[in-house]
């Protein structure tokens, strides 16, 4: 996560598979400002060593495995802070479920 100008390490990470030789669905976890919530930056992964293909197909995943509905927030993220390049198929938009 970028925060105040500093990447800050992930505090735990899940993953669809433990090696993930082929690719995987993979979040890393950072607990969020307020004790009650929390953040995922879910992405696909391709085959070994590992480069996220796709954010906005982990969302989905994730999203459709969740009860209830799901809001959008515009977090003007779609791009990446340093360079401003943008974040592959990230449309600046975090699900909060």
């Amino acid at each position: 996560m970028y925060l105040d100008g500093e990447w800050v390490e992930n505090e735990a990470s899940v993953a669809s598979g433990p090696f993930g030789i082929i690719g995987r669905t993979h979040g890393r976890i950072w607990s969020g400002p307020v004790d009650f919530y929390g953040i995922v930056a879910a992405h696909i992964d391709d085959a070994v060593p590992h480069e996220a293909v796709s954010y906005l197909e982990a969302e989905e995943e994730i999203t459709d495995m969740m009860d209830g509905e799901d809001d959008l927030f515009d977090a003007e993220n779609d791009q990446h802070p340093g360079t401003g390049d943008d974040l592959l198929d990230h449309n600046g938009r975090v699900s909060l479920i």
